[in-house]
C-alpha cells in the first residue's frame, strides 16, 4: 500500500467513523478540543484508522495540515 492509498484509507475510514456515531467521534477528541480552546493547541495529533495504522497530523506555520504514516522515516507526507 502507498502512502497516497493509506491516506486515502484513513479518510474513508474517519468520515464512516464520523457518520456511524458523531457523538462517539467527538467524545473521543473531546479532551484536544478542551484543550484547544484553553489555547493549549498540541503540535501533533495521533490518529488511528480503522485498519490499525497510525497517523499524525499537524499543521505547520503556513496554516496547512500535514498527515504521516507514524514510522515512516522517508519523509512522504500529504497536506492540504
Amino acid at each position: 500500500m502507498t502512502h497516497s492509498q493509506a491516506v486515502k484509507g484513513f479518510d474513508k475510514g474517519v468520515t464512516k467513523a464520523i457518520a456511524a456515531s458523531p457523538t462517539g467521534f467527538f467524545n473521543l477528541l473531546k479532551s484536544d478540543v478542551e484543550a484547544w480552546h484553553d489555547g493549549l493547541i498540541p503540535k501533533t495529533i495521533k490518529m488511528q484508522s480503522p485498519n490499525g495504522t497510525v497517523f499524525l497530523v499537524s499543521i505547520g506555520d503556513d496554516g496547512k495540515l500535514a498527515v504521516t504514516k507514524e514510522g515512516d522515516s522517508d519523509g512522504n507526507t500529504t497536506s492540504n
